[in-house]
């Protein structure tokens, strides 16, 4: 049981921790906003993780390697990250040296911004279909316990980074100059372009 547990717990950090784009949404949503802005979007960027690990625990590697899928989600993905990337290029940016108030109804839309964002995101879908083998040895080998333990493991892996990501943006967001604000940008939007490439 501890041992699928660290597994799932390396899967979680595997999964959220690389930089792409829903680091660089939660860098940028926390700077501009507040940490809890920026914690939303990384829980809902978590959901759609968990969503995509719970398909494959249950035998929908397969289905989620269909060619209509994969294509599906890749021009989606692509045209909800190029969106992105214009809003994070022209936007003027708003980084303010201390955190400002959000609504319950703006935290629910970082939540369902974070879950689009990741569900369509290829790399995302790519990432927990190549685990299905992995994930089959480890069911057909162990009880529904160990799934638990698994899953217990991933959702550690991913509110960990997404709460120490959002804690060290908070800290440092009064270093961060009106210049070094618009690099910060720049340097985002070409991510997001990259990834929807």
């Amino acid at each position: 049981m501890l041992h699928n547990y660290v597994i799932g717990l390396i899967l979680g950090w595997g999964a959220s921790v690389p930089i792409g784009p829903v680091n660089i949404e939660i860098i940028k949503r926390n700077l501009q906003h507040n940490i809890w802005t920026g914690i939303c979007f990384g829980l809902g960027a978590g959901c759609a993780d968990l969503f995509y690990l719970t398909a494959v625990l249950y035998g929908a590697t397969n289905l989620l390697k269909h060619p209509v899928i994969i294509k599906t989600t890749a021009v989606i993905g692509s045209c909800i990250l190029i969106s992105f990337a214009l809003l994070t290029l022209y936007k003027k940016p708003t980084i303010k040296s201390t955190a400002i108030k959000t609504s319950s109804a703006q935290l629910c839309k970082n939540l369902l911004s974070g879950l689009i964002m990741t569900i369509f995101n290829l790399y995302t879908l790519i990432f927990w279909v190549s685990l299905g083998t992995q994930f089959a040895i480890l069911t057909t080998k162990y009880t529904s316990i160990s799934l638990i333990s698994t899953g217990g493991g991933v959702i550690t892996g991913l509110v960990s980074w997404i709460i120490v990501l959002n804690v060290f943006t908070n800290r440092v967001r009064h270093m961060i100059t009106e210049k070094s604000s618009r690099a910060l940008n720049s340097a985002g939007a070409i991510i997001l372009f990259g990834f929807a490439a």
